[in-house]
């Protein structure tokens, strides 16, 4: 979904600056959001270009049984979904204050993990359901704030991190592909909220 966020933005919004793809298969800037040096390295990205908007798409975890799998790649899964997210945020938002105009942070949630079990995925879940939880803490925050920290929560998507093994892919559920979502998305950002969009 990144890659087609980036792409959509590129063509659709006016007056952006630029539009960064920061993921670990961008060409123009390969980072590992799990690792805190990494992190840090993308808000001297977004903070030293003076960005208004920032979108994260990044997202994953292991598939299969929970005790099946290492500590390591739980781990891994909530540094993605949730620490980095929160890291990138509380950063932004001390170097946007006495910024000028408005700004927005939107990160990418999960519609199925904030509202029904997501089996074989608990550690993904449990990132992505701690987000739609900061998230929303941060609405009456900034409610007097000229920035904005808005939550994309999108169902299951056909990308290739869902697993081919993944239940949703072989009992007929409908899969959006990225390409739609970023087009709901902008559509989205471009109407001025609400803050949180679920997509169904």
């Amino acid at each position: 979904m990144g890659r087609a966020v980036v792409e959509h933005c590129r063509f659709h919004f006016d007056g952006l600056k630029e539009v960064v793809e920061v993921s670990r298969k961008s060409l123009s800037h390969p980072l590992d959001l799990t690792k805190v040096s990494d992190q840090i390295k993308a808000c001297e990205l977004i903070g030293g270009q003076g960005f208004d908007l920032v979108i994260y798409c990044a997202g994953g975890g292991p598939h299969g049984e929970f005790s099946s799998k290492e500590w390591k790649d739980h781990a891994w899964a909530l540094q993605l979904n949730l620490f980095a997210p929160m890291f990138l945020i509380h950063r932004w938002l001390k170097a946007r204050k006495g910024a000028d105009g408005e700004g927005c942070f939107v990160v990418v949630g999960s519609r199925i993990a904030e509202q029904n079990p997501d089996p074989m995925a608990s550690s993904y879940a449990a990132g992505k359901a701690g987000l739609y939880g900061f998230v929303s803490s941060l609405q009456d925050e900034l409610k007097k704030s000229k920035n904005k920290v808005w939550l994309f929560s999108p169902g299951y998507m056909d990308t290739e991190m869902l697993p081919s093994t993944a239940k949703v892919r072989n009992d007929g559920s409908k899969l959006m592909s990225a390409e739609a979502a970023a087009q709901a998305m902008l559509r989205w950002l471009k109407k001025d909220g609400p803050w949180h969009r679920v997509l169904n």
